[in-house]
């Protein structure tokens, strides 16, 4: 809680660059665009920050996407479908 109050103010950061609110999802659907289909063995793909936190997708063979979220801890979940 403490880096998402002291980064309140920062803008998403996708692939490194800073991105404004009409900017997020065009900017987001091409980094997203480009991660493979198919892996055959778990993997992560950093995208961005956002207030401060890191965030991004772990693949996996055979189940659906997890989106993450970390800082001092890791979050994880499925995204929407």
């Amino acid at each position: 809680m403490q880096t998402v109050t002291t980064h309140a103010g920062a803008n998403l950061v996708i692939g490194g660059r800073a991105l404004h609110t009409r900017q997020r999802v065009g900017r987001s659907r091409g980094q997203l665009d480009a991660l493979p289909r198919n892996v055959s063995q778990h993997r992560r793909f950093p995208i961005g920050t956002y207030r401060g936190l890191r965030f991004g997708l772990t693949l996996h063979p055979q189940f659906p996407p997890e989106v993450y979220l970390e800082g001092a801890a890791t979050r994880l979940g499925h995204p929407l479908s």
